[in-house]
């Protein structure tokens, strides 16, 4: 999924950490893989043409944990998956009666498992919103990296626009707080990497606008990269396209028919020419067109996102991926880590002086009630 190099290694740190954090985002895999043993003491394996796209182009291999991991959550989803279908068939679809869907909602909490989660989106992904908001709501409830994994991927990749909307909100309030580090967002931001590499325009421009929204610094270079887009065409012409002939031509009779009258012979002859030398043809040739497309809506984000932590302007720096670069590694990263130690030692100030405003009572000496004993005399 993270395969594709920035044009400098070194700007592009998001390669190295989508290989660090891959297998936390195994709950997004879909289709759903499916696992294979040769053995009953063999670990695990992937089946190539099954396995989700991110991992054929990692090139993870059937026994790495990865993938034994990955294997253990099929099984659970394949074991789980009647039950679930169970559910829906008695208690969603064209169901009316309150009681009932309430009861179905209520047997679906019971299934809260981070392996399941990429098949409740397959199964009540077009139920009724009831029990979509019951499903979302368990996915943010769970407070875990695969919930906010699942409401980041549809959030942006979502069926339709309630699906979406609802996922950005919950999300949202549970990364409220970005600063307090008490959450990991690790595999948020690798769904957000993988949706501005997406061929779709509105695909980039939600996660910009997401990035955004969470105020997630670490993505100013990868949105900086995806403000263009390369489409590369190369049309197709059958047949041949050209030829060249160096050669010489000669006339020579090729047929002579005789004409006979009275007392009048005569010849009608046919002239052909034969031609030598030498002929290039070309076969078949392609041309291949770049088109660049500008991204304004991952641009405007990038501007908002760069200009609301650096306390400066940075729309003078346009669509010019270098110059991003240059402002990035040279200017922000280098302000932005002394911030980031200057609220460290602001919060650590804090701590220190109300912790000597208000100092822990005494304890209490053992005895009779907590009192001190009498010394004898």
């Amino acid at each position: 999924m993270c395969t594709r190099k920035c044009s400098d290694s070194a700007f592009c740190g998001g390669r190295t950490f989508c290989f660090a954090t891959v297998a936390m985002i195994l709950t997004l895999a879909s289709p759903l893989a499916r696992a294979q043993s040769s053995d009953a003491e063999s670990p695990a394996s992937i089946e190539t043409s099954d396995s989700p796209e991110w991992m054929r182009k990692l090139k993870i291999l059937p026994t790495s944990d990865t993938a034994i991991k990955l294997a253990d959550q099929v099984k659970t989803r394949e074991q789980k998956d009647k039950d679930l279908r169970r559910i829906r068939a008695k208690h969603f679809g064209t169901m009316q009666k309150v009681e009932i869907r309430e009861a179905g909602i209520a047997k679906l909490a019971e299934y809260n498992d981070p392996a399941l989660y990429p098949l409740m989106v397959e199964l009540f992904e077009k139920e009724k919103n009831d029990v979509r908001t019951a499903m979302l709501d368990m996915f943010t409830k769970a407070e875990s990296d695969a919930g906010d994994a699942t409401l980041t991927w549809h959030a942006i990749f979502g069926r339709d626009e309630w699906m979406r909307e609802n996922c950005r909100a919950r999300l949202r309030g549970r990364l409220r707080d970005i600063e307090t580090g008490n959450i990991t967002h690790d595999n948020v931001k690798l769904v957000l990497y993988e949706a501005l590499r997406s061929p779709t325009a509105k695909h980039r421009a939600a996660a910009a606008q997401m990035a955004d929204a969470l105020n997630f610094v670490e993505m100013i270079p990868w949105l900086a990269a995806a403000q263009l887009s390369a489409e590369t065409r190369a049309p197709e012409r059958p047949g041949a396209l050209a030829w060249i002939l160096v050669g010489q031509q000669t006339a020579f009779v090729s047929d002579l028919e005789p004409i006979v009258a009275d007392s009048a012979v005569a010849f009608d002859p046919q002239i052909s020419t034969i031609t030598t030398g030498t002929m290039i043809r070309v076969d078949d040739a392609a041309v291949s067109t770049t088109r660049y497309i500008y991204n304004f809506d991952v641009h405007n984000s990038l501007v908002n996102m760069s200009t609301r932590n650096w306390g400066q302007g940075t729309a003078t720096l346009g669509f010019d991926y270098r110059k991003w670069k240059e402002w990035y590694e040279l200017t922000f990263e280098p302000y932005w880590q002394k911030k980031q130690m200057e609220v460290v030692k602001a919060h650590v100030t804090q701590k220190t002086a109300e912790e000597s405003a208000n100092p822990p009572p005494p304890k209490a000496e053992p005895g009779n009630g907590g009192e001190q004993k009498a010394e004898p005399k």
